[in-house]
């Protein structure tokens, strides 16, 4: 799957910029073991604005009204950035850079993490674009939201 790893100490700042310059479309909350089969949340956004914010918790809100918190008790490794088609599904095969001419144009991009053993997914419209920040000491690459 087409999906871009990014640097833990980054998430909320990845996190917000998406928030401020893409439209969010779809927030949701499943089991980590069990993915799409029981949605816990599964909210449309179209026309709502969701939001964060993150003190010793993770807590989101939507239109100003709390929706979920996350205590944060497992939160290890940083957001990943999965590129998905025009139906939902993931672009395959992997592509290694986001900027890939071969790569189909996502429709949408997808902020995930598992926190808490809670998978969070939160899909904005159209394709976030990204750079890379860093490859570290086992050639993996980590990415950041461009400017």
């Amino acid at each position: 799957m087409t999906q871009y790893l990014m640097k833990k100490e980054r998430d909320f700042e990845n996190l917000q910029t998406a928030l401020e310059n893409y439209k969010a479309t779809r927030f949701s909350i499943s089991p980590f073991s069990l993915g799409h089969e029981k949605l816990l949340i599964n909210e449309d956004l179209r026309n709502r604005k969701l939001s964060f914010v993150r003190e010793k918790e993770l807590t989101f809100f939507i239109n100003n009204l709390e929706i979920i918190s996350f205590p944060l008790r497992k939160y290890s490794g940083g957001f990943k950035l999965e590129y998905r088609d025009e139906k939902g599904r993931r672009i395959y095969p992997y592509y290694h850079h986001p900027d890939d001419l071969n790569m189909p144009l996502p429709a949408i991009s997808s902020f995930r993490h598992v926190l808490d053993d809670l998978l969070l997914e939160i899909d904005f419209e159209g394709k976030i674009k990204l750079e890379l920040e860093e490859i570290n000491k086992i050639n993996q690459d980590y990415w950041k939201l461009a400017k």
